[in-house]
């Protein structure tokens, strides 16, 4: 919905990569491990590996003796919320373990300065029994001049086919995954650029320049320029999300869906800046303002996404 220009994925970093589990990558449920010897294969622990349905096993590929990066707790969860929506974690785990989970990805990752692996997590039973959901975190090379003073990005690089197929039984899409075998052809990645102050930015969320309030259009347009500036790389324009709301609000013959659009994102912003409590009021007060006929995405927003955050903040 957003107007404001945004750079895909694979107009950021320089290649496609293929990883077939063997000698290749360099090296806590929660269970935990450490790299191993360097004369050993790194890959080897993955069909050592004995995991229950839904428990989180993560190993980190390099020491951490240079430092770790940690998201913020906003981050985390709406990272968490962004590949959920695709992963679908919260549907197929428990509470704690999608907590397990938001640790592994985004708390005390081994800081490197070049490209190269940072950790692997693991879901175990997660496509079917004895099929484990992998996650590669690494650190990728990013295009010199694309993302102005960043020269690497962290993907999330999964064994999960980047589309679903129709169960012949349950007529539902479902996951597929490719075993070992992945290629960011073939398989769902996102791509985030790290911040200051724990600031983990998606690359779809980056604007590389600040938006200004004058480039707004419409009343949609300051809706969505509010959801830009809370996820883009400029954590100095994040007040302009509130000023957009003050904007909004005071309009009596305001749509009524992008009165809840800013109330959605004043919600987020609440979030951005730690008011917890706050934003629970406001959440508590959307369900009313959902409009007859909704669509069902704007509904799962409200009453499954929104819910899904603050829990996840709260619980970071």
């Amino acid at each position: 919905m957003k107007k404001v220009t945004k750079l895909r994925l694979g107009s950021l970093v320089w290649s496609s990569l293929i990883i077939l589990f063997a000698w290749q990558v360099s090296s806590c449920a929660t269970t935990s491990g450490s790299a191993g010897a360097s004369n050993e294969n790194p890959y080897d622990f993955i069909d050592s590996v004995q995991l229950e349905k839904g428990q989180v096993f993560y190993k980190d590929m390099i020491s951490a003796d240079a430092g770790t990066y940690s998201t913020n707790a906003f981050e985390a969860a709406n990272n968490f919320l962004a590949m959920d929506n695709y992963l679908e974690f919260s549907s197929n785990l428990s509470e704690q373990q999608q907590l397990d989970l938001l640790h592994a990805l985004f708390t005390n990752l081994p800081a490197r300065k070049d490209k190269g692996d940072v950790r692997i997590v693991m879901v175990g039973d997660y496509f079917r029994k004895g099929s484990h959901l992998i996650i590669l975190i690494d650190q990728v090379g990013l295009i010199k001049g694309k993302v102005p003073g960043k020269d690497f990005a962290l993907r999330y690089f999964t064994n999960a086919i980047n589309f679903k197929v129709t169960d012949k039984e349950t007529k539902k899409e479902r996951l597929v995954d490719t075993g070992k075998n992945m290629s960011t052809n073939v398989n769902y990645y996102r791509l985030a650029v790290p911040y200051d102050g724990g600031r983990l930015v998606l690359a779809n969320n980056l604007t590389i320049t600040p938006v200004t309030l004058e480039s707004a259009k419409d009343d949609s347009d300051l809706g969505n320029m509010m959801d830009t500036v809370i996820k883009d790389e400029f954590p100095e324009n994040d007040g302009l999300a509130e000023t957009i709301y003050s904007k909004l609000v005071q309009k009596e013959n305001l749509d009524s869906l992008i009165r809840l659009l800013a109330e959605m994102n004043y919600f987020l912003y609440q979030m951005r800046i730690n008011k917890l409590s706050e934003a629970e009021q406001t959440l508590s007060r959307l369900e009313p303002l959902i409009p007859q006929g909704a669509d069902p995405s704007v509904v799962q927003a409200v009453r499954v996404e929104a819910p899904l955050l603050l829990r996840l903040m709260k619980a970071y």
